[in-house]
């Protein structure tokens, strides 16, 4: 009785896992590359069937766990660059280019932003509508990664676009165009192997990209909703910290980088050494609060001052005419 109950249930098993196996779809990625194509296999013994059906929903598991990924573009524990632009509008300008889709040009730019006056690698992030090239436009600059991008601004695969910013393939500009546009889910313009190449990676490793000090990021020119959105390439600007030490002591800065981004908070702690004691900060902060913050909106240059701890030493006799108490050496200690 046992023993037939059991071959049923192998049996049953079997039969389930060759309809999973017959019926399972292939799956494609945006591009029409396989990510998942299970072949039929013969299954004749009940390890083997339990075996197969945990590998088939192993593999389900991780695919949609990497295309959920792919999809989130700023993960909970991601640190987009700050970048510091104008917050009302400047005039630009967009002619055609023999490097990139676009050379953009920046006029009436006030001092003190990351940005300026001059010209930039530009793009075409928007086939849908058009800019005509050599006139003047008022626009509005945001981050890529800012997260707060108007609503017609807004777009998943930001983190994408500046993975192939940073990872061009080729000397071909047009097929950077391509995949950009296809990233941001304009369609296959005329994408050759270079182009997928930028597609396929930027699917696979940029959805959680972060560009770094000296990397590019895409800074975003919005004129209207129904005017062509354009992009262009800023270098990450760097921002150096130095600090100088006043007498005794050590200063530790978490993080400790080489170089900053702008806004970049630094946690500075003085740690005076034994017989001295913290006094106050100088140069670019003041005060002695110990530990502090400093926001790198520049390069900056901090001093800590430490000072050398002073103590007295009395000494009383008793009586008075009974003697004296020389001390060697003389004070301050």
């Amino acid at each position: 009785m046992r023993t037939n109950s059991r071959k049923k249930v192998i049996a049953s098993i079997t039969t389930i896992a060759f309809i999973c196996v017959a019926f399972i779809p292939t799956v494609h990625s945006q591009v029409g590359r396989v990510i998942l194509s299970q072949t039929p296999q013969t299954i004749t013994t009940p390890d083997t069937v339990q075996e197969t059906i945990t590998n088939i929903l192993d593999i389900y598991e991780d695919s949609i766990l990497k295309t959920s990924q792919q999809n989130n573009p700023l993960p909970l524990d991601s640190n987009p660059p700050n970048v510091h632009l104008p917050p009302g509008q400047i005039t630009m300008k967009v002619f055609s280019a023999t490097t990139s889709y676009f050379r953009t040009q920046l006029f009436n730019v006030p001092a003190g932003y990351e940005v300026s006056n001059g010209n930039y690698t530009g793009w075409c992030s928007d086939s849908a509508h058009t800019i005509n090239t050599n006139t003047a436009y008022q626009v509005t600059l945001y981050s890529s990664y800012n997260p707060s991008l108007p609503t017609h601004l807004y777009h998943q695969n930001w983190s994408k676009v500046n993975y192939i910013l940073n990872h061009k393939v080729g000397t071909d500009w047009h097929q950077v165009e391509y995949a950009i546009l296809y990233i941001l889910n304009f369609g296959n313009q005329g994408l050759t192997a270079n182009g997928w190449t930028m597609v396929n990676d930027a699917i696979a490793y940029g959805g959680s990209y972060i560009p770094d000090c000296g990397d590019k990021i895409a800074i975003i020119a919005d004129v209207s909703p129904t005017v062509q959105r354009t992009i262009f390439e800023l270098t990450v600007p760097a921002y150096t910290l130095s600090v100088s030490i006043n007498g005794e002591g050590s200063v530790e800065s978490d993080p400790q980088e080489t170089v900053y981004t702008y806004a970049e908070e630094v946690q500075l702690t003085a740690t005076p050494e034994p017989g001295w004691s913290f006094t106050q900060w100088g140069g670019d902060l003041s005060g002695s609060t110990n530990p502090t913050i400093i926001a790198m909106t520049g390069n900056k240059a901090v001093s800590a001052t430490f000072t050398q701890c002073v103590y007295t030493l009395s000494v009383s006799v008793d009586p008075v005419a009974g003697g004296s108490v020389g001390a060697v050496p003389s004070p301050p200690y």
